[in-house]
């Protein structure tokens, strides 16, 4: 009986995942650097399945991180692009919709004007161009280069990651974007992992 459940909830994980890269492929995806470089030896870490990554929100992901309180890791920008957000000035966080305020995030929007990357729980005031002055607001960044270290701010259960969203701006959708899967150049699928 063990193994006749075993195999069925295999099936249906297949099917899951199957039916993902389905819905991935339909949507597109975007190729980036990984903001977050391990260690020698180690490889790049994801949690899987957020509660908050539903909705517009579906394809964002949670890279693994020591924790930012003890040992703050550089960011490194993901894509090269125009920052049009940028919020760095929160050291609260918690569990609870309570700090959904105090997130420190940046935003990085591509060439093509409508594609996005969004990096979130920066440290903060950590965020800096490649002349070491403040990031701001119309800054130019470029792929793989540090703009940031990771933070614990805004809603976290667990300080130990950095989150990352790739979207496409879209004003018939709800929150005026929907995301899109990345696919990392240099790191492991998150959605397979």
């Amino acid at each position: 009986m063990e193994d006749e459940n075993n195999m069925q909830e295999r099936k249906r994980l297949l099917s899951f995942l199957r039916k993902n890269d389905e819905r991935r492929e339909r949507v597109g995806s975007l190729s980036v650097t990984c903001p977050i470089k391990p260690r020698k030896g180690e490889v790049v870490r994801f949690w899987r399945d957020s509660p908050s990554h539903v909705g517009a929100y579906t394809y964002a992901v949670d890279i693994i991180t020591p924790d930012p309180r003890v040992n703050a890791l550089v960011v490194y920008s993901p894509v090269s692009g125009t920052v049009t957000q940028i919020i760095q000035d929160h050291e609260e966080f918690g569990n609870g919709p309570q700090f959904n305020d105090k997130l420190n995030f940046l935003t990085i929007l591509l060439e093509d004007g409508v594609t996005f990357v969004q990096l979130c729980h920066i440290g903060k005031d950590s965020a800096v161009n490649d002349t070491g002055e403040p990031l701001k607001v119309g800054d130019e960044v470029k792929e793989n280069t540090p703009i940031a270290k990771t933070g614990a701010n805004g809603w976290m259960t667990d300080p130990r990651h950095i989150h990352i969203m790739a979207g496409r701006l879209d004003n018939t959708k709800p929150h005026g974007f929907y995301s899109i899967p990345i696919h990392f150049t240099d790191a492991p699928d998150p959605y397979k992992v």
